[in-house]
């Protein structure tokens, strides 16, 4: 009969809006706990048999001299997966614009572009010691290029492995900090780098940072930036981000901005 259909219809609406609602309330028991959009990487690894997307937009621009460097990153993406509690693995790529622009003469055109997908990076976040009192919450980062991928195709891989910490200093406020080193094979060269974070709690959904960040050891100098933003929970597996930041000294990038999401996919 009508009725009939009628309520099967109404409770069949009232179970997807109560699953939908589970979500967004959060009612899962892990935080959603990201690598994007600050440069300091977490020092805790997505939970076991968990996959999480973190990708996003980056524009940036660098000058060197009469040269304007702009560096438009589209889609750069981070794919996480819990294989173990205390291990996940690390998948990288993305698509990047550059186009530069330069005084105009007889020999050089005034703009060039150069378009293309990034290499392909692999690695792991292994969890080391969860943290007490003054001892960090630490984890071991190692990633790498893969050889052949990408508008660069490189030809060997270049590694990077660093030390990813973070201590609680209040209840709404964490430090956290990486210190590491990063290779490139091709030029026989090694790259150190660093960065502080501050991040805040504003509430259960809102959360802001500052952080400073930088390499050194470089041939053309040492690097140093600042950069600040904010987050902002949609549901307990959908997080969005807004960040933006400028150089320290001259060899840094003179300013960049980008925004993205997190999205995580539950077991």
């Amino acid at each position: 009969c009508m009725k009939y259909s009628s309520t099967k219809y109404i409770i069949l609406l009232l179970m997807l809006v109560s699953f939908v609602c589970k979500d967004l309330a959060g009612q899962e028991p892990d935080e959603l706990i990201g690598d994007r959009p600050d440069q300091t990487e977490s020092s805790i690894t997505v939970p076991h048999k968990t996959l999480q997307i973190e990708t996003g937009f980056l524009h940036m621009r660098s000058t060197d001299g009469d040269v304007e460097n702009y560096l438009t990153e589209y889609n750069g993406t981070l794919l996480r997966y819990g294989l173990l509690k205390f291990l996940e693995l690390r998948f990288g790529a993305g698509f990047e614009g550059n186009k530069i622009k330069m005084p105009i003469s007889d020999n050089n055109p005034a703009e060039t572009t150069d378009n293309g997908f990034s290499p392909l990076s692999a690695g792991f976040k292994l969890n080391l010691f969860k943290g007490m009192n003054f001892i960090p919450q630490t984890a071991l980062i190692f990633e790498a290029t893969i050889p052949k991928t990408g508008k660069s195709k490189p030809a060997k891989p270049d590694p990077s492995v660093m030390l990813a910490c973070s201590n609680p200093l209040t209840q709404n406020l964490d430090f956290g900090y990486n210190i590491g080193v990063s290779t490139d094979q091709e030029n026989n060269a090694a790259n150190g780098f660093y960065s502080l974070l501050i991040g805040f709690g504003a509430g259960e959904r809102l959360g802001f940072f500052v952080e400073t960040f930088g390499t050194f050891l470089l041939e053309s100098g040492d690097e140093w930036s600042a950069d600040g933003g904010l987050t902002y929970l949609l549901g307990h597996n959908l997080q969005f981000d807004l960040y933006g930041g400028f150089g320290l000294n001259k060899t840094a990038p003179d300013y960049f901005i980008g925004t993205g999401i997190i999205y995580r996919i539950p077991h």
